[in-house]
């Protein structure tokens, strides 16, 4: 699914979704020059990224995020049920 938003809505929609509990990756600037993007799962696992092209701040981190407090922990009771 794509959604086109507003370049400066990057870091104000991570901050949403975090604020809904939510563990965020990021938002950093991983790629070309013009990009911006953040990593969060959904409520079944699915890794998500949302990318905004067009970004021009500078106020972001380069490179790709430590996307791995995203994992999931298994726990015993988990993994028996």
């Amino acid at each position: 699914m794509t959604r086109r938003s507003p370049r400066s809505s990057t870091s104000a929609c991570s901050g949403h979704v975090e604020s809904r509990g939510v563990l965020v990756a990021g938002p950093t600037r991983p790629g070309t020059p013009g990009q911006a993007s953040f990593y969060f799962n959904d409520p079944f696992g699915n890794h998500l990224e949302l990318v905004t092209l067009g970004f021009v701040a500078f106020d972001l981190p380069v490179g790709v995020p430590d996307r791995s407090r995203l994992d999931y922990r298994w726990s015993r009771e988990s993994a028996a049920a």
